[in-house]
């Protein structure tokens, strides 16, 4: 057909779009370890062109009701749908993993008293870290540790990295991990998570879906069927760490298992481009498919 037939200019339209990432379903701001605000994070989010975004804070849902304000500011044509997320610190086979927990009610009380009780724990953890450094030596500002006490709903290590750089003790964040944060580990108390099945549980119970985030890179098909034993029905195969020979296993997978896909950028902040907001997520296709499996 010619070039400027409409129907042509149509079809190239719905190519491009198809081929587009429309939604991003992982990322972080200020309130846990992110370097961006929730409303920042929904500016880069409606820039980047994206349908949906699920922010995804560790533990906490407390950057919600900023990113559900900010996007307000949008006219409705470049307004992306904020999607209530979680990820949530779990414990699989004597493991650490992280399980998202999308399309969920922030407001479900068994779901958000559990984020309450681990976050509560990340802060014993974070005093524990800042008592470690005085008691050896490496003692940080105050005025800093308050501040960061006051800025976020679920500190982490990588807040007491950036304590250790603003502080002068560190160079960088590999050198604040490599010659502080991995020697002083023994002295702290384990991070505190729950069983990866009661995480799936309370996640489905609030109305969500529960998708196995980044999965680790020996993760294969009977790890995930022993997940999928336990309740899980998702898990994310666009993600930062994962090349195209791994995405498309778990591609194969999930659809082995019956499973849904999610995918997204795990976006903490700049100087990353591979994990921009907007630079993994889902097609307009697999986005579709995601919502038409949340229809009653």
């Amino acid at each position: 057909m010619p070039r400027g037939d409409p129907f042509t200019q149509f079809c190239q339209q719905m190519a491009q779009t198809s081929s587009t990432i429309v939604a991003d379903l992982h990322m972080h701001s200020t309130v846990s370890d992110g370097d961006y605000t929730p409303s920042h994070v929904v500016a880069l989010a409606a820039a980047a062109n994206l349908k949906a975004i699920a922010l995804t804070d560790h533990d906490t849902f407390a950057g919600l009701p900023a990113a559900r304000e900010a996007v307000l500011q949008f006219p409705p044509a470049r307004r992306p749908e904020i999607i209530a997320g979680v990820e949530v610190s779990a414990e699989f086979e004597g493991r650490e993993v992280h399980i998202l927990g999308l399309f969920v009610d922030p407001d479900d009380d068994p779901l958000k008293t559990a984020m309450l009780r681990i976050a509560e724990s990340r802060f014993v953890r974070f005093r524990e870290f800042v008592d470690y450094f005085h008691r050896h030596g490496t003692t940080l500002d105050a005025g800093r540790v308050d501040a960061v006490l006051a800025g976020t709903a679920c500190p982490g290590r990588p807040h007491v990295a950036t304590l250790l750089i603003d502080s002068g003790f560190a160079s960088n964040r590999y050198d604040a991990f490599q010659r502080f944060l991995g020697p002083a580990l023994p002295s702290i108390t384990s991070k505190a998570l729950i069983p990866a099945e009661q995480a799936i549980h309370l996640i489905h119970a609030s109305g969500g879906i529960a998708s196995l985030a980044h999965p680790a890179s020996h993760y294969d098909l009977d790890v995930l069927r022993r997940f999928h034993a336990i309740g899980l029905r998702a898990v994310e195969v666009e993600h930062p760490s994962a090349p195209a020979e791994r995405t498309s296993d778990l591609r194969a997978w999930a659809k082995e298992l019956g499973w849904n896909i999610t995918g997204g950028s795990d976006c903490h902040g700049g100087g990353n481009p591979g994990r921009a907001i907007g630079a993994r997520g889902l097609m307009l296709e697999e986005w579709g498919a995601l919502l038409a499996s949340r229809a009653p």
